[in-house]
């Protein structure tokens, strides 16, 4: 599912170049960053998943510090404020799931007790394409007889020393929207990829 979305860029191709030039002059390859960035963020959704399937705190901590020191260690601090703040609680935790009648699979990240739908980010604040994103999980919790969500949110975790957690709340009809969204990408992707078969 994701790499239907993995195109969609709110600011496009000249804020990518921006930030692939931004490395060039610090010295590093965005290749690298871009694949760090990819760990990252698969790091910190395995770290907070064993906190919410009832894994000792001091651990996970202890285990973010070794593994990505002061990031990593901020990042589960902030996502442990997250869950002092708003109190949630979940009914599902990390759920692969598949659409039958659209032909795409995914794994939602958190489904709340109240309903909403969850999903975790390592960006430093939630991008357009999200809402599409949560739309898909939307439809494929529907499809597989959870109902429509109530809600939904993106939580964004930092990584940089003084940053705290931001949290984006979509409403049902985002959701809608968003799913819309999705499968609009879904068959340009398709098409695409037809495309290239054909010019083979």
């Amino acid at each position: 599912m994701t790499d239907v979305l993995d195109g969609w860029k709110h600011d496009g191709v000249d804020a990518l170049m921006g930030w692939a030039a931004k490395l060039q002059r610090e010295g590093k390859s965005w290749k690298e960053e871009r694949d760090r960035a990819a760990d990252f963020g698969t790091a910190m959704h395995e770290l907070t998943e064993r906190i919410d399937l009832g894994e000792d705190v001091d651990r996970v901590l202890e285990d973010a510090e070794t593994q990505w020191g002061e990031p990593g260690l901020l990042a589960v601090r902030e996502y442990l404020r997250y869950l002092r703040v708003t109190g949630a609680t979940f009914a599902i935790v990390e759920m692969p799931l598949v659409s039958e009648t659209y032909g795409y699979g995914g794994t939602f990240d958190r489904l709340h007790k109240s309903g909403r739908l969850g999903d975790i980010k390592t960006s430093k604040q939630a991008r357009v394409s999200y809402v599409a994103q949560l739309g898909a999980y939307a439809q494929l919790l529907r499809e597989n007889g959870y109902g429509w969500p109530t809600s939904g949110e993106v939580l964004c975790l930092p990584k940089e020393a003084g940053k705290r957690y931001a949290l984006t709340v979509f409403s049902a009809s985002d959701l809608i929207t968003g799913r819309d969204a999705f499968l609009r990408c879904l068959d340009l992707h398709r098409m695409g990829n037809e495309i290239a078969r054909m010019l083979g």
